[in-house]
């Protein structure tokens, strides 16, 4: 580890509270949260710097940003604990000072589709690794991901620059390299995420790196157990922990503790998942690590907030034509509407982005009748959709019976609606419950779950 023992039992009894960030696509929140009872005293929303159209952005007005933050949140303590919860699936490569080659890559950026010899990028990838390789991973082949894209970019706009002067990391592995100027060590959740890590080692996959020429990149080494990184930023000590996945962080947070319990996460995007104890593998849904040995069993990519954007700039864009109406208000009257409306008959297909659960290659509304086409109609058969996608997730996750359900992110916290459609979908009358501030709350409780006391 990179500090003593003593050290950190020393650090450990100093109680400090802590700040808890949540880096996503549109927001970065903070907290600073009790360190002894998990009590979040204050939080602070600001918006992420702008991307392009492929999701990429500037890593540096980023770092900005949360520096901003934790100045914010601390106030007057000279030492604070902080911890990240960043989107998965995105990375930067940068030199070995820790300056960026490129922006920022997202999960969004597809470029895994441009032309590549007799096919693209990611068909050629999918002709070099074998599915063994491929299922150690416990991620698939899929354009966005960093497995697929780090390998365009060093193709591509990384062409002439030496392998083993590229410096791989996730988004809160740079954000804690910037912040403290040393190499930071990657937490699995955050590890598993990118594509290039073996499920079964817990360590990098040797043989993808080797096959797609990877293998002289510097990735962060593999966090073990308790680790952190000493800090100091405006003459206040930072300790710094290895970042986690803001999925996990999030069902953490929303009490997802048991395998006897099911997990819907309806946010940007969204997620079914149950817990096992065991690492399985299949091409039906995806194995992520989590905490307290278990392991997430997920479906992710279920067309969630993102795709419902699409039906909510349509009619956004209709009503500011003719005023200024704050985004809220309009949700207020397509709820309104939705929830008055007595037909939930369109055909609705929300396949604007690659999902687990079509082969389509785009969104549709269809089984439009006269007169029955309004705002109430088109939103309650959207959500019923959503509904029954939670249903065929729940399917393909191959799960028994469970004793519990646990409602997460804000399209599924904000919409009684759906909630109630996929309670029907799933003919499920028990228990259910609906997680807040879940991101943060699982921040906390993963530095609990390092043994940490304050």
């Amino acid at each position: 580890e990179n500090i003593s023992l003593y050290f950190l039992g020393h650090i450990w009894r100093k109680r400090m509270n802590i700040i808890a960030i949540d880096c996503g696509r549109s927001f970065i929140k903070g907290a600073y949260i009790d360190e002894q009872n998990g009590e979040i005293i204050r939080t602070k929303l600001i918006g992420a710097p702008e991307d392009d159209a492929d999701g990429d952005f500037s890593i540096e007005r980023t770092l900005d940003c949360v520096k901003s933050l934790i100045g914010e949140l601390a106030r007057e303590d000279t030492a604070v604990n902080v911890c990240f919860a960043t989107e998965m699936h995105g990375f930067v490569a940068a030199d070995k000072d820790g300056k960026p080659l490129c922006d920022y890559i997202s999960w969004k950026n597809e470029c895994a589709h441009h032309a590549f010899r007799d096919g693209s990028y990611l068909d050629y990838m999918k002709k070099m690794l074998t599915e063994k390789e491929v299922m150690s991973t416990g991620m698939p082949l899929k354009a966005g991901l960093p497995n697929v894209n780090l390998f365009y970019l060093m193709q591509n706009a990384l062409k002439d620059v030496p392998a083993r002067e590229v410096f791989f990391y996730t988004l809160g592995d740079y954000l804690i390299r910037g912040l403290s100027g040393k190499e930071p060590l990657i937490h699995p959740t955050s590890a598993a995420a990118t594509g290039l890590f073996d499920l079964e080692t817990c360590r990098w996959n040797e043989k993808i790196l080797r096959k797609t020429g990877l293998q002289d990149i510097h990735f962060p080494e593999i966090s073990r157990g308790r680790s952190f990184i000493e800090a100091e930023l405006d003459r206040r000590q930072l300790f710094l922990f290895p970042a986690i996945g803001d999925q996990q962080a999030a069902l953490l947070g929303s009490s997802l503790l048991e395998e006897d319990t099911l997990s819907v996460n309806l946010g940007t995007g969204g997620q079914v998942s149950v817990l096992t104890k065991s690492k399985v593998f299949s091409n039906g849904y995806q194995t992520r690590p989590y905490f307290y040995d278990l392991y997430l069993k997920t479906l992710p990519h279920i067309p969630s907030g993102r795709a419902l954007n699409v039906y909510f700039h349509f009619v956004q864009e209709l009503i500011r034509d003719f005023m200024p109406v704050e985004d809220d208000k309009i949700w207020d009257y397509i709820m309104r509407k939705a929830e008055e409306s007595s037909r939930e008959d369109l055909d609705i297909d929300l396949s604007f982005f690659s999902n687990p659960l079509s082969d389509a290659a785009g969104g549709a509304v269809s089984s439009i009748q006269e007169g029955a086409f309004g705002i109430g109609n088109l939103f309650r058969s959207i959500y019923r959709q959503m509904a029954v996608n939670v249903r065929k997730a729940v399917d393909k996750l191959e799960i028994g019976d469970y004793e519990k359900l646990i409602f997460s992110g804000g399209v599924a916290r904000k919409t009684p609606l759906l909630r109630k459609f996929i309670l029907e979908e799933l003919a499920y009358s028990g228990v259910y419950e609906i997680a807040e501030n879940e991101t943060l709350k699982g921040l906390y409780r993963y530095l609990k779950s390092l043994g940490y006391e304050g």
